[in-house]
């Protein structure tokens, strides 16, 4: 939308935006300079232009192809790779024209050989916001970028950062180095936005918005000194790291269960029974209550942990959004497990003795993709024109689905397909509201905040589903068949239910439709009366036989 709507597109560290691997290079520019380029020259770094843009008239733009995007994308261009978009954005070819970070010093490949993206999609800030502020200067309208995380020291590059006393250990919060990482973020937050200030470009006339692409949980024991703040006093941690637990091995030592499978590791592992089992298959069924009885002692507390805390099986998934169009992709089931546990098979790599079965290993401490409140409940910042000074507001329920709708709704702009998401009135100054929502505001919101609780996995209905899904799933085949006799047509009917107040929603935001009363009140009651049904599910004790 932004291309067709005349602005330019930069990304800096953007998977999908930017070129990622050898193949990307050879479907844009062919298998000759493919076989020879130098991946940091064309890695990590776009600009997609809009149609007779001055950035892209030039011998260095190529095609940019989107084949299946919905009515056609004919005529536009984009410059692939910093050795393409620098001679636009910073023509020259001395030294003095390349591309610097905040701190003016050349961005350069990883062994700063020459200027190049510099790192595997793990920029340091410094860096990320000096190129982004460079596209913004030379230009270019709309910039997605993105920061590595503050507490992986073998990502960063922190200048005159305290030693730890485990150099190889991920930061503890509170920890020196962490904290000298994060100053260098506030600095180079500052830095970027003093200097799009006195550009012109700032909060009256501009958009930004922040959004992490997940929580994080810490593992690891308790910081010393106890009373630390990171601030005025350091905290020192005596165990951190993950917990690192082949779980094939625990399978064969405690359920003698050898049955070949894999794993997307993690504290949350997707599996995948190598023979693609159904869901009432023997080899399914006995893995499932095979996995819920594992157990492993911490070695950082010496507690025995129960390692799965929920089981979704493919239905309570499909509940969720979690099976894509490629039943190939689709897992046997997930594992939500114990937060402080990573779950791989084979040899733990970072265990001292790789033929550990179970360990604490330090090259990682921060846990994602869960389903626990400190990783599920995160954050999205938004300053600029229409957007209310709120401050912090933990009131509404909203997910990353939303950011892109009331995006496109501050923006006043309309995207090919219908989101999944909605826009989030409720931050959106009444002037900058689009004339659908705001002629009927509180009948879209009441609508929309039930659709909410309805359809994203950590509304209300899955989370109940999800207790549904794990007492069904663990209990015996008689249980767990009702269960199945059941999810499919919840889905169904709740998919349906949502379709509907997606498009009613879409309506009033692009479309100039606002949502009436009587809309509102059967949608909103048909919803609420589904997601009871759902927690019913989940509390009720008579399935447990």
């Amino acid at each position: 939308m932004f291309t067709r709507a005349g602005c330019d597109v930069g990304a800096f560290s953007l998977n999908g935006l930017a070129i990622e691997n050898k193949t990307d290079i050879t479907n844009i520019f062919g298998s000759t300079v493919a076989s020879t380029a130098a991946t940091q020259d064309y890695e990590g770094v776009a600009i997609h232009c809009a149609k007779g843009s001055a950035l892209c008239n030039n011998s260095f733009a190529k095609p940019d192809l989107l084949s299946d995007e919905p009515g056609g994308y004919t005529g536009f261009s984009a410059l692939y790779g910093n050795i393409n978009v620098q001679p636009v954005i910073s023509p020259g070819a001395l030294p003095g024209a390349y591309v610097k970070d905040l701190d003016g010093q050349v961005i350069t490949d990883p062994n700063s050989n020459k200027p190049g993206f510099p790192t595997n999609f793990d920029p340091s800030a410094t860096a990320s916001l000096g190129y982004a502020a460079k596209m913004l200067e030379a230009g270019v309208q709309v910039v997605y970028t993105y920061v590595a995380e503050a507490h992986d020291p073998q990502r960063l590059d922190i200048p005159n950062a305290p030693p730890t006393p485990n150099s190889a250990h991920a930061y503890g919060p509170g920890e020196a180095g962490y904290v000298a990482a994060l100053k260098t973020y506030d600095q180079a937050f500052g830095k970027f936005f003093a200097r799009l200030k006195a550009d012109g470009i700032d909060e009256t006339n501009t958009l930004f918005v922040v959004v992490p692409d997940e929580n994080d949980h810490f593992v690891g024991g308790p910081p010393s000194p106890a009373n630390c703040d990171g601030v005025t006093t350091p905290c020192t941690y005596k165990n951190v790291g993950e917990i690192d637990l082949s779980i094939d091995k625990v399978l064969l030592t405690q359920r003698m269960n050898s049955t070949p499978f894999s794993v997307h590791s993690d504290d949350a592992p997707t599996m995948y029974i190598n023979t693609n089992p159904g869901p009432t298959g023997s080899l399914t069924r006995t893995m499932e209550h095979d996995v819920d009885a594992l157990t492993a002692t911490n070695p950082i507390t010496g507690n025995t942990d129960k390692l799965s805390k929920l089981l979704a099986d493919r239905a309570e998934m499909k509940l969720l959004h979690m099976v894509t169009f490629s039943p190939q992709r689709t897992p046997t089931f997930t594992i939500f497990g114990n937060d402080n546990y990573f779950f791989e098979t084979g040899n733990n790599s970072g265990c001292a003795t790789p033929t550990d079965v179970v360990c604490e290993g330090p090259g990682f401490a921060w846990n994602h993709g869960d389903f626990q409140q400190q990783i599920t409940h995160t954050w999205v910042a938004m300053v600029g024109p229409g957007v209310k000074q709120l401050g912090r507001d933990d009131a509404v329920f909203t997910d990353h689905t939303d950011v892109r709708p009331t995006l496109m709704a501050l923006l006043g702009l309309t995207d090919d397909y219908v989101h999944e998401g909605r826009v989030v009135a409720e931050f959106m100054q009444q002037s900058a509201l689009p004339p659908g929502i705001r002629n009927a505001r509180e009948n879209f919101i009441e609508l929309a905040q039930v659709f909410k609780q309805l359809n994203a996995p950590k509304g209300e209905l899955g989370r109940a589903s999800l207790v549904w899904s794990d007492r069904s799933v663990t209990s015996n085949d008689k249980v767990y068949s009702r269960y199945l006799a059941r999810i499919a047509g919840i889905t169904e009917d709740r998919d349906e239910l949502a379709g509907q107040i997606k498009t009613v929603l879409t309506a009033a935001a692009f479309h100039n439709k606002p949502v009436d009363e009587g809309t509102e009140d059967s949608l909103g009651r048909r919803a609420r009366q589904m997601i009871d049904q759902v927690k019913d599910l989940a509390d009720d004790d008579r399935d447990r036989d």
